[in-house]
């Protein structure tokens, strides 16, 4: 499958798993026969926008159709925070 293919069943997916909607793709690449995902997920909506809390999903698909092998958060912050190195 093709990158585009694969960020876009990852956000599908981490949608369909937890009623939140995906913000965008932040990494992916290929690790021998799975891809790993980095999906912002918008996990509470403010107004004004900048101040979103966004969490971080790291998510394992499969090479062949794009399937769901696993997924955790790996952080949370509010979307103002773009640009400052979080730990």
């Amino acid at each position: 499958m093709r990158a585009y293919d694969i960020a876009e069943s990852a956000k599908r997916e981490i949608t369909d798993l937890t009623g939140m909607k995906a913000d965008s793709v932040s990494s992916i690449r290929k690790d021998g026969d799975v891809w790993v995902v980095q999906v912002e997920v918008i996990e509470l909506s403010m107004t004004p926008n900048s101040q979103d809390i966004l969490g971080v999903y790291e998510m394992t698909l499969d090479d062949e159709i794009g399937g769901l092998i696993g997924y955790s958060r790996i952080e949370r912050y509010r979307r103002s925070q773009v640009g400052i190195t979080r730990e």
